[in-house]
């Protein structure tokens, strides 16, 4: 329950509808704790929680760290630009190795 409740804490400090449901979730899985839930009746709800945990510190807005780890630009203009600098150094490239 400590665990889930410095989770809670962390994500509460963003309002947002991701972070709702996660607040949602570990409410969810602490009232079943409490209520004497077997752990496998707990696994799905568990994975939820890591799943959107795992998409909440994915995110440059909670994370700024992550926008450095991003292998995609989350600008889609600057992926634009930068594949059409690709395409302009292959063409240059074949140009000269066909000189």
């Amino acid at each position: 329950l400590d665990i889930l409740l410095q989770l809670k804490l962390t994500v509460k400090e963003h309002d947002c509808k991701l972070t709702k449901d996660i607040v949602e979730l570990i409410d969810r899985e602490a009232d079943l704790l409490m209520r004497g839930s077997k752990e496998t009746n707990l696994e799905g709800l568990r994975q939820r929680i890591s799943t959107l945990f795992l998409q909440y510190i994915k995110t440059p807005l909670f994370n700024a760290e992550a926008a450095n780890l991003l292998k995609v630009p989350e600008d889609p203009s600057s992926l634009r630009k930068a594949s059409t600098s690709a395409v302009v150094v292959a063409t240059i490239c074949r140009l000269l190795t066909s000189s």
